[in-house]
């Protein structure tokens, strides 16, 4: 029985350094490949920001690299906090689909059902479901529609600033407080809704031709944060990316209609990959791929947040930089999304 037994604890003793193995072996693969481009001396361009990789709830990888504060050479931290732009659309979708499955809110009933401030030049015919998925024409808050909602599909913040409004009016309460209590219930200590002048995030920056431009003055409307101006940091969205992927949030039904592919589109980070559009979430099927960007020039920042469904993985990227659009903005994105999905397996 001695003998069996210590036969068994080599056992394991011998699973678990192969288990080690190729964990050191995975993050190795991060940590050379990743470092290797990301340091080197002959770029003209670096990466300013964080990187997180991990498979579930493991971190791979995680690194700062540059400046928060670019003039005054503070170095970057792992935990810094940014505005992650339009990732913040998920948080808004998952607050509108609780409250369709409490019966609030009907996905197919027309917005005038709840918000009766409406752009007079548009057509009635507007549906909840078409401001989930960018479907409703919608490209200005004032201006008429660009095509007839369900037509075409056109990417654009008013659709998620609309949300929110109906978010407010059915619960009868703030969006800040219904946010509040979501990333309480998350556990996200470090993602905040924004007061007017909050200040408590890295400096934004935005090069064109070259030049570098400080984003000193950011401010922000309380009515756009549901579209995009959630401040958070890569920890936090990788406690959300578990959260909303492990089926915590909403429930099954709601989440297949978060992740049903209702538009055809195209990012430049998926490269000619043919990609669709659910709610605030770009969908690949062949990759199980799911999650979002977020792009401004005028606040100076990049964001990525990635899952794969079969893998679990998640790729999130925030940079406090932005480039030109034919400077290719999501450049390194796009190197670390290939790169992770050649070892998706």
């Amino acid at each position: 029985m001695a003998v069996l037994k210590k036969n068994t604890l080599f056992l394991f003793i011998f699973l678990s350094l192969i288990s080690c193995s190729k964990a050191i072996k995975e993050n190795n693969v991060y940590e050379h490949k990743i470092d290797s481009v990301f340091n080197s001396s002959n770029q003209d361009r670096k990466f300013n920001g964080v990187i997180l990789i991990a498979d579930s709830t493991e971190v791979k990888y995680c690194k700062s690299f540059g400046y928060s504060d670019i003039e005054n050479k503070i170095p970057m931290k792992k935990n810094d906090q940014f505005i992650i732009l339009s990732i913040s659309k998920q948080i808004t979708a998952v607050l509108l689909l609780r409250l369709i499955e409490k019966g609030s809110i009907t996905l197919d009933a027309p917005i005038n059902k709840y918000l009766s401030d409406l752009n007079p030049k548009w057509p009635l015919d507007i549906t909840v479901k078409n401001l989930l998925n960018h479907t409703s024409g919608i490209e200005d808050l004032n201006a008429p529609l660009a095509f007839k909602p369900n037509s075409s599909f056109k990417y654009n913040n008013g659709n998620y600033v609309l949300l929110g409004r109906i978010i407010e009016k059915v619960s009868g309460r703030p969006y800040k407080n219904l946010f509040a209590e979501l990333m309480e219930e998350c556990k996200m200590k470090n993602t905040k809704f924004p007061e007017k002048d909050f200040k408590n995030f890295v400096h934004g920056y935005n090069y064109v031709n070259g030049t570098r431009t400080k984003i000193d003055n950011v401010t922000f409307d309380p009515s756009e944060v549901p579209a995009g101006g959630v401040i958070s940091n890569v920890q936090d969205l990788l406690t959300w990316n578990n959260n909303l992927y492990g089926g915590r949030l909403i429930s099954k039904k709601s989440f297949q209609q978060m992740i049903t592919p209702y538009s055809e589109t195209k990012h430049s980070i998926f490269g000619n990959t043919q990609m669709h559009y659910g709610f605030a979430l770009y969908l690949n099927d062949e990759n199980k791929e799911v999650g979002h960007t977020g792009y401004s020039d005028s606040k100076g920042f990049t964001v990525l947040n990635l899952y794969y469904l079969n893998t679990k993985k998640s790729l999130i990227t925030i940079e406090n930089q932005s480039y030109e659009i034919d400077k290719m903005p999501f450049l390194y994105e796009k190197v670390l999304r290939d790169l992770l999905v050649q070892n998706k397996k």
